[in-house]
């Protein structure tokens, strides 16, 4: 995904991994043969925040399922379908806390997502 080793910086090198460390993205990688794991930072959480606030912007409102999609590709393959369905959920509830997004109903498990309040101003 990212290559050249200006992007990368190998922190602590054992016999068995590497931790490496992406100061543009923010993202730690574990790598063991194979195998490669990511940690992501909250760097990439204010990205899918601004891709979910883009999205209500254009449409106006969107269920959980329609940035599920909107993120899936986005967010790291190494997560599974219920860790990237906990990953969208926690990052409304945060933009939630946050003011940004408020549900259009009281329907918690089907309801609407919209933005808080109108910057269109």
């Amino acid at each position: 995904m990212y290559s050249g080793k200006s992007k990368k910086r190998i922190l602590e090198t054992y016999a068995s991994y590497s931790l490496l460390y992406c100061k543009d993205c923010g993202l730690f990688f574990v790598t063991s043969g194979d195998l490669s794991y990511i940690r992501e930072s909250t760097g990439y959480d204010n990205y899918y925040e601004d891709l979910i606030v883009s999205f209500l912007r254009q449409w106006g409102s969107g269920t959980k399922t329609d940035f599920i999609r909107l993120l899936g590709d986005k967010v790291s393959d190494v997560l599974n379908d219920k860790q990237k369905d906990n990953k969208v959920r926690n990052l409304l509830m945060a933009m939630k806390r946050d003011g940004l997004i408020k549900r259009s109903d009281e329907n918690r498990r089907t309801g609407t997502w919209v933005l808080a309040k109108d910057d269109s101003e």
